[in-house]
């Protein structure tokens, strides 16, 4: 039996997924009885006839088991409604943590940070932090890394220092972080942004409450010194004179940097020299430096922190050498093609704080072009598809300074979830509905992740160890007097 119900269903409909699927048979003829055949993917419906009088209501309940091989509970109206109210009480505990205080006409911010943290934990198995429950069942330190940020922002710190301890297991001999992991263990693609998002997570889990956990930083730390001496491994690959006095000026950008990789997803065609890669493992230095101090490894803080000071003015002197080369006023997403990827520059900003290193006039001209394609989409100009993580470049407009701006494409964005009720984005949003296209995931949480922590940054963020309150707070907010802030975590 695969369900119960709380009364006699009126017929049901069987089908094979994998032939004409269930949906083309719902107008078909229905039967009395149906039982799986052992061909395809079978499903089945149970139909039921109901009239309803307008502003009228009736439920059925239904009762599945989640485990192959066993009966479905006994259904009846006490029995659902005691597992109902168990199951609410128990969700807001889970997300009882932060609460965004705001006005009314502001509620859809807060309501949208809350369901994305639902999904985040509803997507997670166990320890694994995951972006989806079907094309994305797998745990990327990518998406973990930002998502264990989001965790511990609303208060579920032990969420993400459980997810940390579980990757953490799957480094290689060699201290290379996979990229992912699934079910058949780690991927052993290279992707250089997995050294520097792991240090983050593990430094961000550490502190995650205001304070030091030094019994959990003393079990990574092992860990931590296998990433850094990886990182060494792959910087010395092109730190030789073949580099760093190479003709071809593209080549000697390269210089000092991690190798090319497809981290980047739009370089998955061919491997670049990605500064995405590049903005993480300057920011995994420097967490490690941290996490080495605050363990009173000073011998090994200074060596980190050094390394991370070389490893910065190399990334300072390519980014230079590639706008120069390309001829163009604005910072590349890799070194070879000098291509404008706002989306991938904003990691700069939050969380790796590379954009100390950048050009501030480069770094303006950057956002000050996203804003403009942005500002055409606003206003109705043509565009076919996007992917929803721009939203991490509304954190960046904040911390520019563009809070009017942040609140307009966060705005828009808003207006990009499908459906708007379900308050969730698809890894990839289309101006038309029609034809049917690639969505991704959907909830897809990587996104998810990246506008809880946008939103937070409206209220604060920290910037060079000094906390900014209350920077993109518009004055309406304040306008019936009502309390605006968070309370909680």
């Amino acid at each position: 039996m695969f369900a119960r119900a709380d009364r006699a269903a009126d017929g049901f409909i069987g089908a094979d997924a994998a032939g004409d699927g269930l949906f083309g048979r719902l107008a078909g003829e229905r039967v009395a009885e149906w039982s799986a055949s052992g061909d395809g993917f079978p499903a089945a419906a149970m139909l039921f006839d109901l009239s309803l009088a307008p502003g009228e209501s009736r439920s059925v309940v239904v009762s599945l088991p989640m485990e192959d091989g066993t009966e479905p509970d006994p259904v009846d109206e006490a029995r659902f409604e005691g597992a109902l109210s168990a199951e609410r009480s128990r969700w807001s505990g889970l997300l009882g943590g932060t609460e965004l205080l705001v006005p009314e006409h502001a509620r859809g911010l807060a309501e949208t940070l809350r369901t994305n943290l639902a999904y985040i934990l509803i997507h997670a198995d166990g320890p694994r932090i995951q972006p989806g429950s079907r094309t994305y069942e797998r745990s990327w330190i990518r998406d973990g890394a930002m998502t264990s940020a989001a965790l511990i922002a609303t208060g579920r710190a032990d969420e993400a220092r459980a997810f940390i301890e579980w990757y953490a297991n799957y480094q290689y001999a060699s201290g290379k972080i996979p990229c992912v992991v699934d079910h058949r263990g780690p991927d052993p693609v290279d992707e250089h942004d997995a050294p520097g998002e792991f240090l983050f997570a593990v430094r961000n889990s550490a502190e995650a409450g205001g304070g030091f956990d030094a019994g959990f930083a003393r079990s990574m730390y092992p860990r931590v010194r296998a990433t850094i001496a990886y990182i060494n491994a792959m910087r010395a690959m092109r730190t030789t004179d073949e580099f760093v006095h190479a003709d071809d000026p593209i080549k000697r950008a390269c210089a000092g940097l991690m190798p090319e990789s497809i981290s980047h997803e739009g370089y998955s065609a061919k491997p670049m020299h990605s500064y995405w890669d590049d903005f993480w493992v300057y920011k995994g230095l420097r967490d490690a430096a941290v996490i080495a101090e605050r363990l009173g490894e000073d011998a090994d803080s200074a060596a980190f922190r050094a390394a991370a000071d070389d490893f910065g003015a190399a990334i300072a002197r390519s980014v230079r050498a590639a706008t120069e080369h390309h001829s163009i006023g604005y910072v590349p997403g890799c070194v070879e093609l000098g291509d404008f990827d706002a989306t991938s520059t904003a990691i700069a900003f939050y969380p790796t704080g590379a954009a100390a290193l950048l050009d501030a006039g480069l770094l303006r001209n950057t956002f000050e072009r996203a804003w403009e394609a942005t500002e055409e989409r606003i206003a109705g100009s043509p565009w076919d598809g996007m992917t929803p993580y721009e939203v991490r470049v509304v954190g960046t407009f904040l911390r520019l300074g563009w809070a009017d701006r942040a609140h307009a494409y966060m705005d828009w964005l808003m207006s990009l979830r499908d459906p708007t009720g379900w308050r969730q984005w698809g890894e990839i949003a289309w101006r038309e509905r029609e034809p049917a296209r690639f969505v991704g995931d959907m909830p897809h949480t990587w996104v998810g992740s990246g506008a809880i922590l946008s939103i937070l940054s409206m209220f604060a963020y920290e910037r060079e160890g000094t906390m900014v309150l209350a920077s993109g707070i518009p004055p309406s907010w304040l306008d019936d007097g009502g309390p605006v802030g968070v309370r909680g975590q």
